[in-house]
């Protein structure tokens, strides 16, 4: 049970009135492409208890986290949205 709450206030936004170095940190749209893929290969458990019961990382932001604890994992994640992203600069290489 204490595990699953700490889990769903890694995951949630901070809260009004708290500053930013309290709770949860900001989530980045590279960061959370990263953690879902890190996620979809070790499962979630094992990536949210090591975030939240943690006493170091669990302070750190999930880019860092995932790049010091899952480096094999980070370094072999596939890249997303190819085509998305070769169709939004297609006309720059033009």
């Amino acid at each position: 049970m204490k595990q699953s709450i700490l889990a769903a206030r890694a995951l949630s936004p901070p809260r009004a009135g708290r500053a930013q170095g309290e709770g949860a940190l900001p989530l980045g749209s590279d960061e959370f492409e990263t953690a879902m893929g890190v996620i979809n290969t070790i499962r979630i458990q094992p990536f949210i208890s090591g975030k939240v019961l943690d006493p170091q990382r669990r302070h750190w932001s999930y880019g860092p986290y995932c790049n010091d604890r899952y480096p094999n994992e980070v370094r072999n994640l596939p890249p997303l949205f190819v085509e998305e992203h070769e169709a939004m600069f297609a006309e720059l290489v033009e």
